[in-house]
């Protein structure tokens, strides 16, 4: 195995051939072919200069962070980082393992690099470095297992059963926790617009403190991954009436737990749509995944040019793309100043130890983000800063989590790779990237079992299967 991975490193990370394509010509004729020559180096190049672009603008507007422009000689080494992270994406996508390792680099290792030599997120410098560091190695750790562990299976998995059956199931479990969430407490709508969210979730968490414990779980499920996964169904099926139950259910996850991230995520499913149907007769590459990302923030670029106050670049790039990057900067800078938390105050720790701790990402976002305008003023309420499983792998374990994290998430995607063959394609490359958007956006073991995230293998293992290799 050791002989086969260097073999495979040396072959496909080959750092001489970038220095034999300097040294080849003079350094001003060979560093726009160095950058450019490749289609999905110069993609991936363009993409990151767009949010180089943007970043100014949507981290000054941001609350709390304010862009620093970042030295000249911080450039050539971000051009050596880029290179050298397109090296490690796979051209090709096969299923959810390569779908994997595309977007995290399109969510959080691309964003990193852009923003780690600026001082965007009031950061120090060692700080964001050690976040980029571990961004980078968390992207050579899934290169390195997909070419130790490659997901090549010759057998398919057992049937499944019809695609009609899938959605009644999921519609049956929506339907059960909605009535637990009426029985359990004194439930009631409350919808509000993006700038009074927060307030109202104060009046949210009184309701679900005062109420079942299972309440919370019931909305977590619903918005995490029921109503996506139904609206995706939908999407897929062209079924109207699967979406407007889909819509419904978006409508009752906001107003009922006053969480914006469903509304995240049906967009994002709608955009996934509209970038796999166009090739669903021909291969998907890594080069149409940044392609459409490049075409979506131009698009937020003339949104925000003609109605300003759309928040559309501040919400589609900021929250979505440079946020994920900062909160690891964060986690990267609570983890050199703290002991580590080992997930204590887990609900597993709680349960077996009998452990009561305060949850890392609100010491975290009251030590970084919740500060009042005067000291003698008292606090509302804590101040919830959540990273995704990277940020929190560190925080919680240092080099051991973040290893552990890793490996966890590159076997959840392993399963679902096995899962996913021969299935439907558009269904598995949509529910694959969702689900690595949601890992990168919230903690692992939260998204798995209070967001349902476990649901995705078992919608995998119910679909039927097709005669059709993925995506081909």
């Amino acid at each position: 195995m050791k002989k086969s991975l260097t073999h495979t490193w040396r072959n496909v990370v080959n750092l001489n051939s970038l220095r034999k394509e300097f040294l080849s010509l003079d350094y001003f004729k060979a560093l726009p072919r160095v950058l450019f020559e490749d289609r999905l180096r110069r993609n991936i190049m363009i993409y990151a200069f767009l949010l180089w672009f943007t970043i100014s603008g949507v981290t000054t507007s941001a609350q709390g962070f304010n862009y620093t422009p970042q030295i000249l000689i911080f450039y050539p080494i971000q051009l050596l980082l880029l290179l050298f992270v397109s090296k490690l994406i796979p051209t090709k996508i096969s299923g959810p393992i390569d779908l994997l390792q595309i977007f995290t680099c399109a969510f959080l290792t691309i964003p990193m690099v852009v923003i780690s030599f600026s001082n965007s997120s009031n950061i120090n410098l060692f700080s964001s470095l050690t976040a980029c560091f571990f961004s980078i190695m968390n992207q050579m750790l899934f290169f390195a297992l997909a070419q130790s562990f490659p997901p090549r299976f010759k057998r398919n998995p057992p049937g499944g059963i019809k695609l009609d059956y899938t959605i009644y199931l999921l519609l049956f479990l929506s339907i059960i926790l909605i009535a637990l969430i009426f029985i359990g407490g004194n439930f009631h709508l409350n919808f509000s617009s993006l700038e009074n969210l927060y307030d109202n979730r104060i009046k949210i968490e009184n309701y679900l403190n005062s109420s079942s414990v299972i309440i919370p779980y019931c909305f977590g499920w619903l918005g995490g991954s029921l109503v996506p996964i139904l609206f995706s169904f939908g999407l897929v099926t062209r079924n109207y009436l699967l979406l407007s139950v889909s819509g419904f259910g978006v409508l009752f996850v906001y107003a009922g737990a006053s969480q914006k991230w469903i509304i995240a995520s049906i967009f994002f499913l709608t955009f996934l749509f509209f970038v796999v149907v166009r090739k669903s007769e021909a291969t998907l590459d890594a080069i149409h995944i940044f392609r459409s990302f490049i075409f979506l923030i131009l698009a937020l670029f003339l949104v925000q040019l003609f109605v300003p106050g759309s928040r559309a670049l501040d919400l589609g790039v900021r929250r979505s793309l440079i946020d994920p990057a900062i909160m690891v900067q964060y986690y990267s800078k609570f983890a050199t100043e703290n002991s580590l938390g080992f997930w204590r105050e887990s609900n597993i720790s709680k349960l077996f130890f009998g452990i009561q701790s305060k949850p890392i990402s609100e010491v975290i976002g009251d030590k970084y983000f919740f500060k009042p305008p005067l000291y003698f003023l008292e606090r509302t309420s804590s101040m919830n800063a959540t990273s995704g499983a990277l940020g929190d792998s560190i925080a919680q374990g240092g080099i051991f989590g973040f290893l552990f994290v890793g490996m966890f998430v590159y076997l959840f995607f392993y399963i679902l790779h096995f899962l996913g063959q021969n299935k439907n394609p558009i269904v598995v490359f949509m529910l694959s990237a969702l689900a690595v958007e949601v890992i990168i956006e919230g903690t692992l073991h939260t998204q798995i079992l209070s967001k349902g995230l476990i649901l995705v293998p078992l919608v995998f293992l119910l679909l039927p299967i097709r005669n059709k290799s993925y995506l081909s």
